[in-house]
């Protein structure tokens, strides 16, 4: 596996919030997945 493979999976696999660009829409979702494999997802608007 390529370092930048494991670097990618290593940040997927972390509970810190990677930066991103402002999207042009100006709205973001968030999905959360439980233990129990509920998941909700909300549509928020990015000043």
């Amino acid at each position: 596996m390529r370092l930048a493979e494991r670097v990618g999976r290593a940040t997927l696999n972390s509970d810190l919030s990677r930066p991103s660009d402002k999207p042009r829409t100006g709205r973001i979702a968030v999905k959360v997945i439980n233990h129990l494999g509920d998941e909700v997802m909300k549509v928020f608007g990015v000043g």
